[in-house]
């Protein structure tokens, strides 16, 4: 490639003609055909990412090395390839800077610029088969939080302990962000109190009293017995006599049963499985990266939320 073959190439239809392709052609193809397939005339399908992310993603798709250059190299030869060549580094070149360059100044843009659009994003797909139920599940925080952690535990599981350490932390970092919910998942083939122990935590929640019976189960998971439960029981000032009798009639194993059928529909099968606003937790099970991605569920939570507050229902009680 030398000076006169690019001077050649400044002014070649071939060269300017892919340049065009591939930095206006390519973002206009992916903007037009996403506004015709949004119209209702054609169907109505909703938006993946606002309009404006969407300009920087068609932009980054004129970035075409392999196949522009093979279909170069099958349509051309002789100096029309080297144009033709020259044509594809620079559009691709150019095509990637643009796209940086949209990407970088996505958070400067004006609220109403950046989220055009956004009202019509479809939702994400989750994984959480069965999603919180204000009326049924146990939760702790504002009703009207931007994230919701939804973890599965069993009582005598140390990994679980664990989690329930470090979605506490998170929890209280993020107050007035994050709301907990806890599912049971006793794995009584080699935790053999851990379906007691569920049953006695709605024991004690019928009592309003579910949250400190939660904490105590993992403080004590170690040595969850039978008469291990009920000295905890006794030392939160639950009704022994209705807490007694309800282990022993096994009257909340329908309750816990249906946390773990829920659990099987989201291919929930260890413990602890962690979803945050639906999606399933992958990271390692510890503060920092937890948080991390509460805060990025937080960011894509499009519409506007109030400072407001609500009380909690049920037992959400100061307990937690």
């Amino acid at each position: 490639m030398d000076t006169a073959t690019l001077s050649r190439a400044a002014t070649s239809p071939i060269t300017l003609g892919i340049l065009l392709g591939l930095v206006v052609g390519k973002a206009a193809g992916v903007l037009g055909s996403t506004w015709l397939a949004a119209r209702p005339a054609f169907g109505g399908l909703p938006l993946t990412v606002p309009w404006s992310s969407l300009a920087g993603i068609g932009m980054v798709a004129g970035i075409g090395f392999t196949v522009s250059l093979l279909i170069a190299d099958i349509s051309f030869d002789g100096s029309e390839l080297e144009e033709a060549k020259i044509g594809i580094l620079t559009g691709s070149t150019l095509a990637a800077l643009l796209g940086w360059l949209i990407f970088r100044l996505l958070p400067r843009m004006p609220a109403r610029v950046r989220t055009a659009g956004a009202g019509r994003v479809a939702a994400p797909l989750l994984d959480l088969a069965v999603p919180p139920d204000p009326a049924t599940d146990h939760r702790t925080g504002p009703q009207d939080a931007g994230a919701v952690i939804l973890w599965y535990g069993d009582y005598q599981c140390a990994h679980s302990a664990h989690a329930q350490a470090v979605v506490e932390q998170v929890r209280r970092e993020l107050p007035d962000s994050v709301d907990v919910v806890f599912r049971h998942l006793p794995l009584a083939d080699i935790h053999p109190h851990a379906q007691v122990a569920a049953e006695a935590a709605e024991a004690a929640a019928v009592q309003g009293r579910f949250w400190a019976m939660h904490a105590e189960l993992y403080r004590q998971h170690t040595d969850l017995t039978r008469s291990r439960i009920h000295q905890i029981a006794a030392s939160l000032d639950l009704d022994l006599e209705a807490f007694t009798t309800a282990l022993d009639a096994g009257l909340h194993a329908s309750r816990v049963a249906r946390d773990v059928a829920s659990a099987d529909a989201s291919d929930a099968v260890g413990t602890p499985t962690v979803f945050v606003n639906g999606r399933r937790y992958r990271g390692p099970m510890e503060p920092g990266p937890l948080a991390q991605t509460v805060t990025e569920a937080l960011l894509l939570v499009a519409p506007a939320r109030g400072t407001s507050r609500s009380p909690s229902a049920g037992d959400r009680t100061a307990e937690a």
